[in-house]
């Protein structure tokens, strides 16, 4: 058998063909790579709070889109592109709760970091646990509804026509400070700030008054505006210190449109919230 030699020349021509095709290889999977990181570019909104942005409804099947889904498909249609919502909002929840349950959560933290926008919306359960508690203190019995109004008219039909338990009532009330809340809030703002990507947009809430308009509540109804007012001055006050936005839901007539429980907002309500964030982000 008779082996030929290759020349040079065959060699060197094999050897280029090679090369051309390892450089078209590279340049093809290059490209396909950037079209996909391109193409995957995402809006990531991180939404934290209580039943508020969990979209909390009397009804169950109503249909009720809490203003987070609301707010993703507006970016979603305005920015024309994908919106990511991780929503880590829950029903009852506290300032000490959002930073127990979700703020030290290392998921929560990593969706933080990639977030493009944060809203929170949490607040209104510290002021309604405040009234529980009194209520225990004072009649020595767990408070079974939940929603403020009933509570404010449980506390005044127990205490009309008796001015000794009215007088350990007021007593307890004027007692209250805000030293626990502002300390709650601080600890969470500072997570959030750790946390999130310094480029994010941060946009938080404030407490609107549900009983702002019923004057049948008389004194209690001033004494609880008097407390919102008290939380909203210090959400107000933090936002240059942690970073945030603060969208105020006293100066659009939130209490207008709520759900018969006089607490959560209607889908009007929705609405009008998340109207209010947009004018904050843009």
């Amino acid at each position: 058998m008779i082996i030929k030699k290759t020349s040079s020349r065959t060699k060197f021509l094999f050897a280029a063909i090679a090369i051309v095709c390892a450089c078209t290889i590279v340049v093809i999977v290059t490209v396909s790579r950037g079209e996909l990181k391109e193409g995957s570019n995402s809006f990531e909104y991180t939404a934290l709070g209580d039943s508020i942005p969990n979209g909390y409804t009397v009804l169950e099947d109503d249909g009720l889109k809490s203003y987070p889904k609301l707010l993703t498909e507006d970016i979603k249609k305005e920015e024309d592109t994908t919106v990511n919502l991780s929503g880590y909002t829950k029903n009852g929840l506290t300032v000490n709760g959002l930073y127990e349950k979700y703020l030290s959560d290392t998921k929560v933290q990593e969706d933080l970091k990639k977030a493009d926008l944060i809203t929170v919306t949490i607040g209104a359960n510290d002021i309604l646990n405040k009234f529980r508690e009194l209520y225990q203190e004072v009649f020595d019995e767990d408070m079974k509804v939940r929603d403020i109004e009933s509570i404010l008219k449980i506390i005044q039909k127990e205490t009309t026509g008796n001015p000794q338990i009215l007088a350990e009532v007021a007593e307890i009330i004027y007692g209250w400070d805000c030293e626990d809340f502002e300390r709650d809030w601080k600890r969470a703002m500072e997570s959030i700030r750790q946390n999130r990507n310094e480029d994010a947009k941060v946009i938080v809430t404030t407490i609107y008054d549900p009983v702002g308009e019923l004057e049948a509540l008389g004194v209690l109804n001033q004494v609880i505006e008097r407390m919102i007012n008290a939380l909203n001055q210090i959400i107000i006050n933090e936002s240059e210190e942690y970073g945030y936005q603060v969208a105020d839901l006293s100066e659009i007539g939130t209490s207008e449109y709520l759900q018969s429980d006089r607490l959560h907002p209607n889908q009007q309500g929705q609405q009008m919230i998340k109207e209010r964030i947009k004018e904050q982000y843009y």
